[in-house]
């Protein structure tokens, strides 16, 4: 009876610990993704499901709902797609994190990724109608730096980087200091 005993205390024990092990890398994963939130991931488009997206981001998958996908945007497996993180939330399965496609922010952060002006560049404003056009207000800290010029890049090379990112959708970079705020407010309606 003893050994029978030892046997069933230790397979618990380890139990225990495995699930604490669990626990502990699923809050670590949280955390991690967490922090992540507001900022730009790629993803790796698994399969549909229903009318949402499923997304593999390395250790964890995301999903990127109807709501949040820009109208006519057709993805197939294994293709490779830039997401703004939306959400991270915890869960018992480890952390569900929500992204989008639509935020205007994910156009912001693909200029920030695309001009590494050290923040000489500022993008000042931001209006989007997902998937057809989006016009952007930048900035120049530096009276050297031509704030359109440093987004458009030689021969266009940073603007249509994200162009193509954005399948195509239209972007329109003006200069902050040439437009009265309210022109930028107004500037899709």
């Amino acid at each position: 009876k003893s050994k029978e005993f030892g046997r069933i205390a230790t397979q618990n024990a380890k139990n225990v610990i495995l699930q604490k092990i669990r626990e502990e890398e699923r809050k670590v994963l949280y955390n991690d993704w967490y922090a992540m939130e507001k900022d730009i991931v790629q993803g790796v488009v698994q399969r549909y499901v229903g009318r949402n997206v499923s997304l593999n981001l390395g250790k964890v998958d995301a999903i990127l709902s109807e709501a949040e996908q820009v109208k006519g945007e057709v993805f197939q497996p294994t293709e490779r797609v830039k997401v703004y993180v939306l959400e991270v939330k915890d869960s018992p399965k480890g952390p569900r994190i929500s992204v989008s496609r639509t935020h205007p922010d994910l156009v912001k952060r693909l200029f920030e990724l695309e001009v590494a002006e050290d923040g000489t560049v500022e993008i000042k404003s931001i209006a989007r109608e997902a998937g057809s056009r989006t016009k952007i207000a930048v900035k120049s800290n530096d009276p050297n730096v031509d704030p359109v010029g440093a987004c458009v890049g030689i021969n266009g090379a940073r603007v249509n980087s994200i162009v193509n990112e954005l399948r195509g959708e239209k972007i329109d970079i003006i200069n902050w200091d040439d437009n009265p705020a309210y022109l930028i407010e107004n500037a899709l309606s």
